[in-house]
């Protein structure tokens, strides 16, 4: 809702709905910079390693 009501928000969403091209480009920068700087290890003490099921491991069939 904030993207709508707040202005400098709406500019954003505005500006990313009239031309997706600048949101992938954007996010693709936000998204590797994230990964770059990755996850503080203290956010994993004392917790078991995150671990995924594949797709065959939950019974879900892709064709």
């Amino acid at each position: 809702m904030c993207i709508v009501m707040d202005k400098s928000f709406r500019n954003w969403a505005k500006k990313y709905a009239t031309d997706e091209k600048v949101f992938f480009d954007d996010f693709s920068k936000a998204f590797s910079k994230l990964i770059e700087l990755g996850v503080p290890e203290e956010n994993f003490s004392g917790k078991a390693p995150m671990t995924l099921k594949t797709l065959d491991e939950q019974g879900i069939q892709v064709d």
